[in-house]
């Protein structure tokens, strides 16, 4: 057994408890999540590039796996640990769902590196998956050749269209053949953290952002990035909201900082430089 599977196997035992206790706490539950990503990451002190990334998250996804099928363990955890408030059904039933999200956290990596390798090659082209901060974890921070900076949150929710409401400064959800909006909450606090995460990169002067001074200094561009099923609801966008950047258009958020908002079909035109 190597030292990833054992941390995995202590991660899946504390976030047990941590699920009993929270209950439908959706928003700490994503933090399992993403640390579940972590604990499993075959090399958390490193960060391998290109290539190199997509067998770390083959490893990680077969530990995932591993994990999901010792039952044993993660009942064990469960049923020692469980509160009076929430069923043994409930409980487990949560957890599982929990390692499903992580699985498909790890295809939509998979997915979006592939794509971007095929597509620019490895010629200049720098990606870097999980890169853990004060404030959480990035999901891809890409370098391209020319030394733009980007940090990309890759995020999917079913076959729901995607809408941002410049007014209430909030995201939501309008799934087709249903009336009215829902907020999709978590993914709005991703513009709060992920600003706060590239801040970190250049205070802590970040290798993953450059070697030298100069590299240091270019800025971050921010984009959550649609992914599978998920779009961007295009008929409903303030029409005002919608910017050219690259050789695509994307929604624009401008809530004292920017971040952009994509889907992954535009995500090759985003990334190619401005057209002059």
């Amino acid at each position: 057994m190597n030292k990833s599977t054992i941390d995995c196997r202590v991660y899946l035992e504390l976030s047990s408890t941590i699920i009993i206790n929270l209950g439908k706490n959706t928003s700490c539950l994503e933090c399992l999540e993403r640390d579940l990503l972590s604990a499993c990451h075959p090399k958390r002190d490193r960060y391998p590039i290109n290539r190199a990334t997509l067998n770390d998250l083959r490893i990680m996804q077969d530990e995932i796996i591993a994990m999901a099928d010792g039952k044993a363990i993660f009942s064990y955890a469960l049923l020692t640990l469980l509160s009076p408030n929430v069923s043994v059904n409930s409980a487990l039933s949560n957890a599982q769902k929990r390692i499903t999200e992580a699985i498909t956290r790890v295809n939509r990596l998979t997915n979006t590196i592939e794509l971007l390798l095929t597509s620019f090659g490895d010629n200049g082209l720098k990606l870097t998956i999980e890169i853990k901060t004060e404030f959480g974890v990035i999901d891809l921070f890409v370098k391209m050749a020319d030394q733009r900076n980007f940090a990309l949150m890759l995020r999917s929710n079913e076959s729901n269209y995607i809408l941002w409401d410049e007014t209430r400064k909030q995201f939501y959800l309008r799934h087709t053949g249903m009336r009215g909006l829902k907020h999709w909450s978590t993914t709005t606090q991703i513009l709060e953290t992920l600003e706060k995460q590239t801040n970190w990169l250049q205070k802590v002067k970040s290798p993953i952002i450059g070697a030298t001074a100069a590299q240091r200094k270019k800025p971050i561009i921010r984009a959550i990035v649609l992914t599978g099923a998920t779009e961007l609801d295009k008929l409903h966008h303030d029409p005002e909201a919608r910017v050219n950047f690259g050789h695509t258009r994307v929604v624009k958020i401008d809530i004292g900082y920017t971040t952009y908002l994509l889907q992954s079909a535009d995500l090759i035109k985003f990334l190619l430089p401005k057209i002059t």
